[in-house]
């Protein structure tokens, strides 16, 4: 989802543009009508929009614009003080074919997504968008490292870890799923506990996930892991019909 080009209040998306068939942009600016009157005039169909949760002001403007928040997000974040053993049963599947199995756990992980559940989202939107997601994880496009649990050879759960700047010494996890018939084991938090230690082999002193707010699961297990939360984000989709 990274920007193409930089307009009057808002910058289009390029691979957003390409998911959805239609231009779609990030709104940039404080002054909602007049960045909506412009994204209309470009062609926009969709905008994101995000402020702080605890903005009562910016949300109002965004209620005044007819903004649909679809989203609670919130970023964790963990110190990386002591060491890790990494898990045992943790491999690696950078680099290997996604199959099924992943696609599968891919589009579990966005059970909450806000493009799950806008309604004028097509279902194989968010569909392809999860998928497409995993496939560029395994083959290191977008994440360094690709972590699993298997069963016989066939994936349980999964996650995904980057760390896009050794300067800033933060890993940050972007896919972490566990396929349903295999819940209640802990799979989960091994995978937490495999990233730390995988952030830690290369210099990181921290690491960093966004979820959603409504995801009360994925929550409660950062917190138990000894994550706080740094940033709450509301989220807002805008459509901007012709």
């Amino acid at each position: 989802m990274s920007p193409h080009s930089t307009e009057s209040g808002f910058e289009r998306l390029a691979w957003d543009s390409d998911l959805f068939g239609f231009s779609v942009a990030r709104l940039i600016s404080s002054e909602v009508p007049q960045a909506l009157a412009q994204m209309r005039h470009s062609g926009v169909r969709l905008a994101y929009a995000s402020v702080r949760y605890d903005d009562q002001e910016a949300r109002a403007r965004m209620d005044e614009a007819g903004a649909l928040l679809v989203d609670r997000k919130l970023r964790f974040r963990k110190e990386l003080e002591t060491s890790v053993a990494r898990p045992i049963g943790i491999a690696s599947w950078t680099g290997r074919p996604c199959t099924p199995e992943l696609d599968a756990l891919a589009i579990a992980s966005g059970h909450a997504s806000r493009f799950r559940l806008d309604p004028r989202v097509p279902p194989e939107t968010f569909r392809t968008l999860y998928v497409t997601w995993m496939r560029r994880s395994v083959s290191g496009e977008i994440a360094d490292e690709v972590l699993v649990i298997e069963d016989a050879g066939i994936p349980k759960a999964v996650v995904t870890i980057a760390q896009p700047d050794s300067s800033e010494q933060t890993g940050i996890i972007g896919l972490l799923a566990v396929a349903e018939g295999s819940r209640g084991r802990g799979y989960g938090r091994r995978l937490i506990s495999a990233s730390e230690a995988w952030c830690m082999d290369r210099g990181a002193s921290a690491l960093e996930v966004v979820t959603q707010g409504r995801n009360a699961g994925a929550c409660s297990l950062y917190t138990s892991s000894g994550f706080r939360v740094v940033a709450d984000d509301a989220i807002y989709h805008l459509w901007i019909d012709p």
